[in-house]
Parts: structure tokens; sequence; C-alpha cells
């Protein structure tokens, strides 16, 4: 199972309800940038 798929499943599965953004970076790449629907909050 690859990042991507790691990182699916962990957003599908609900257990990070508040989870606003997960930017992956590998060997100096961003394989996975993924942002929610969340507001900002300060």
């Amino acid at each position: 199972m690859g990042t991507a798929e790691r990182v699916d499943g962990v957003l599908r599965s609900g257990k990070e309800p508040d989870l606003h953004g997960i930017v992956v970076m590998q060997d100096g790449r961003v394989p996975v940038e993924w942002y929610g629907a969340r507001r900002d909050c300060i």
C-alpha cells in the first residue's frame, strides 16, 4: 500500500475528524497534498 492509499484510508475512516490538511514530503517531492473544507481557526 502506497502513501496516497494510506492517507486516503485515514481520511475515509473518520478517525481524524478535525484534520485540516495533509502534506507528505518524500525524497524531496510532494506526492500527496490534501486540504479539507474546514474553516481555519486562529
